[in-house]
């Protein structure tokens, strides 16, 4: 279903190029002048965590929901660029030098994924990973369990609960330092849960962005 789907999104792109999403400037994604009226993260749920826009936003909300749901992959580049430099600047304090750092994707289901067609967490690993000259390691984590999506949950303690051993590492990873990615967070549930299996199973130092909060 998701290749049909896929191969239909290319089609559409090739007759129809993309405008921006919030002007509708034509030839591009979104525009730099509309990235920068969006409305900033406040904070993030913990301090080893960063994350650049406000997902109370209505433009980045739609271009997540876009990228998760409709194949939008084109929308990753642009939401990427200030998440880049946050992370060749400093992030929480720490100096990222790229030969001591990993970038993580939170991984999906092998259903969630075979049912979209991709992760959007790796790709947006990947862009950064490329903007960033930082190694992206696909393999250090998958879900050890399929938990319902956190759309499903209602409180914090829910989401907590639900990723409670989601996660299991699959490599030595004994003294690395690691960034997670993910498209957002909220009661940053998931990513506490990843980082937790992360440092009980040996990395020195667990950092985490994403897109949005």
């Amino acid at each position: 279903m998701w290749t049909i789907t896929g191969f239909f999104s290319n089609l559409f792109k090739v007759f129809f190029p993309p405008s921006c999403l919030g002007c509708k400037s034509k030839n591009v994604s979104i525009c730099r002048t509309c990235l920068q009226k969006v409305s900033r993260a406040v904070e993030a749920p913990y301090i080893y965590m960063t994350s650049i826009y406000s997902y109370k936003d209505q433009l980045i909300r739609n271009s997540i929901r876009k990228i998760k749901y409709y194949h939008r992959k084109d929308l990753i580049d642009p939401l990427t660029d200030e998440l880049a430099k946050e992370i060749l600047n400093e992030a929480n304090g720490y100096r990222l030098m790229a030969n001591d750092w990993t970038l993580v994707p939170i991984p999906m289901s092998r259903f969630r994924k075979y049912m979209r067609g991709y992760n959007q967490a790796e790709l947006i690993a990947t862009s950064l990973g490329e903007k960033c000259n930082i190694h992206v390691d696909h393999s250090v984590l998958k879900r050890s369990r399929s938990p319902i999506s956190q759309v499903h949950t209602r409180t914090r303690s829910e989401r907590l609960k639900n990723q409670n051993n989601s996660f299991k590492v699959c490599k030595d990873i004994k003294g690395r330092n690691f960034i997670l990615v993910d498209d957002v967070t909220t009661t940053g549930a998931t990513i506490s849960e990843a980082r937790k299996q992360l440092l009980k199973t040996g990395a020195r130092e667990v950092l985490a962005v994403t897109i949005a909060h």
